[in-house]
């Protein structure tokens, strides 16, 4: 099967406008499930709902909407680049030779605004973190993506460039 380039590359890529929406519809059910359990006891759904919206969900959004904002990434023929951060900038370079796995996950929420969240993963020991008796491990790279993209970029990165 042959994908077409979806992604430009050796070019700044931005995370979808579609991602917006998603957090929006996630931060809007999460308010709306919280208050319809707390305003059950004083048949005020629809204020709490309202209050909860403009004290605790406007703020949220509005964070989550700059910090996407400020996430980019590069893609050329040998790494990927990942770009974050508003105030203290963070820039990871995954080089393709080093990756070990690409992860496409799609949700029912992430794949009714048509995006896949992609995690690549390495052999680095920094994406193990353990805390008393537990230990979790966390992907190099988290892009969320249209799911075209995603197919795109994770057989490409498995390719390791060349497609």
């Amino acid at each position: 099967m042959l994908l077409l380039i979806m992604i430009s590359l050796e070019t700044t890529n931005k995370l979808p406008k579609n991602l917006y929406y998603c957090s929006l519809f996630k931060l809007t059910t999460v308010m709306f499930l919280i208050s319809l359990f707390g305003g059950m006891a004083s048949n005020a759904i629809l204020a709490t709902f309202l209050a909860l919206m403009i004290v605790i969900g406007g703020p949220i959004f509005l964070c989550v909407a700059i910090s996407y904002k400020y996430i980019s990434f590069i893609v050329d023929k040998t790494k990927i680049v990942i770009n974050s951060g508003i105030i203290f900038k963070k820039s990871i370079a995954i080089p393709f030779d080093r990756v070990q796995n690409v992860d496409c996950n799609k949700g029912p929420i992430l794949g009714l605004f048509g995006l896949s969240k992609i995690n690549i993963w390495t052999a680095s020991p920094n994406q193990i973190s353990i805390q008393g008796k537990s230990s979790s491990s966390n992907p190099d790279g988290i892009l969320i993506i249209p799911i075209d993209d995603a197919k795109w970029l994770q057989s490409f990165i498995l390719n390791k460039g060349i497609n």
